[in-house]
C-alpha cells in the first residue's frame, strides 16, 4: 500500500476503494494525468521486484493482465465500492463488518472514518438528515453483507 499511496499523487489518480486478498486484490481508480495501464504496470513491476527479491526468486508473479472496465454511473460505483470493500467478507476471511473493519488489508475502515488513507470518501451520497457519516456508510455495508448472506443461502455457497 505504501508503493500504491506514493504513485496516486504522482499520476493524480484517485482510489475509490481497495482490498487485497491471499490470491487477488481489488482497486477502483479513476485516472488522472496518466494512463491507468502505467500506474498498474508500475504498481505491479515494483511489487514483483520486491516480491522477488524477499523470497530469493526470479520471474513473473501474476498469472494474467489485470482486468479492467469503465464506471461511469454513480450508482453502479457505489455498488462496486461495496462489492470490492465486502469482498473479505464474502470470501470468509472475516466474519462481520467489526472484523472488516480491523483487516488490514481493505479501505472499509478508511471509508467509515477509522482511519486516514487515500480512499475516497462517499459522504453524503448516503446520507439521511439524522445520520452521521460514519453512520450512514456502516447502514450501506451492512445492506451488502445483508444481500451476501441472501444469495449464499440461497445458492449454497
Amino acid at each position: 500500500m505504501d508503493r500504491l499511496a506514493k504513485l496516486l499523487p504522482e499520476t493524480q489518480t484517485s482510489c475509490y476503494g481497495w482490498t487485497s486478498l491471499p490470491n487477488h486484490a481489488h482497486f477502483l481508480f479513476r485516472t488522472g494525468n496518466a494512463p491507468l495501464s502505467k500506474l498498474m504496470r508500475r504498481l505491479l513491476t515494483g511489487y514483483v521486484v520486491c516480491f522477488n527479491r524477499r523470497h530469493n526468486r526470479h520471474g513473473q508473479l501474476f498469472q494474467n493482465r489485470y482486468k479492467s472496465i469503465v464506471c461511469q454511473e454513480d450508482v453502479y460505483l457505489k455498488e462496486l465500492v461495496r462489492y470490492i470493500l465486502l469482498n473479505p467478507f464474502r470470501a470468509g476471511i472475516v466474519l462481520n463488518l467489526d472484523e472488516l473493519r480491523d483487516y488490514p488489508y481493505c479501505g472499509h475502515s478508511a471509508l467509515i472514518g477509522e482511519v486516514k488513507s487515500m480512499v475516497w470518501k462517499l459522504g453524503t451520497s448516503f446520507k439521511r438528515a439524522t445520520d452521521s457519516e460514519s453512520d450512514c456508510e456502516k447502514s450501506f455495508m451492512l445492506l451488502g453483507c445483508k444481500r451476501s448472506r441472501d444469495v449464499s443461502k440461497r445458492f449454497g455457497t
